[in-house]
């Protein structure tokens, strides 16, 4: 239930960066593959270009940059979960965002929950409902943009 709020937006975001990749000629597999490692929506819309045009290299040197907050957030989340192994932790951050981290972190704080077990499962309930939307929003933006002139609609 705490992931709702944060589903609905990542489906939005999400189906409009798949979107955005089909648009730009990007493949199915690479868009695919970047919502799933990358994970960052801010990231992809500024990746696009530079995967258009095979500048691969300068899409990691962008990763590195933008997703530096991820790590600083990570070393925060990750004193909550005593007696996870290093591994699970390390796996279960490629569902990481400002937005899980968000609702755990303020849901830990709030609720004084201090078993680390409690809170590494709190985090997954929030991370992989999440990490799930974004695949498929992901997808489905990417074939709906196959199929529809967004450029046809007008909001004004």
């Amino acid at each position: 239930m705490h992931s709702l709020p944060v589903c609905i937006s990542f489906f939005l975001i999400f189906a409009s960066i798949g979107a955005l990749y089909q648009s730009h000629g990007v493949p199915l597999a690479e868009t695919l593959v970047g919502s799933l490692l990358i994970h960052a929506a801010p990231l992809q819309v500024a990746a696009v270009g530079y995967l258009a045009d095979g500048a691969v290299f300068s899409v990691i040197i962008l990763a590195l940059l933008i997703n530096f907050r991820f790590f600083l957030m990570a070393m925060v989340m990750s004193q909550y979960f005593h007696g996870i192994p290093k591994r699970n932790i390390l796996l279960s951050m490629l569902g990481f965002s400002a937005s899980t981290y968000t609702v755990t972190h303020s849901h830990i704080c709030a609720e004084n929950i201090t078993d680390g077990k409690s809170q590494f499962h709190f985090y997954l309930g929030v991370a992989i409902p999440c990490f799930v939307i974004t695949f498929c929003a992901t997808l489905l933006g990417y074939i709906s943009a196959e199929h529809l002139n967004y450029g046809s609609f007008s909001l004004f």
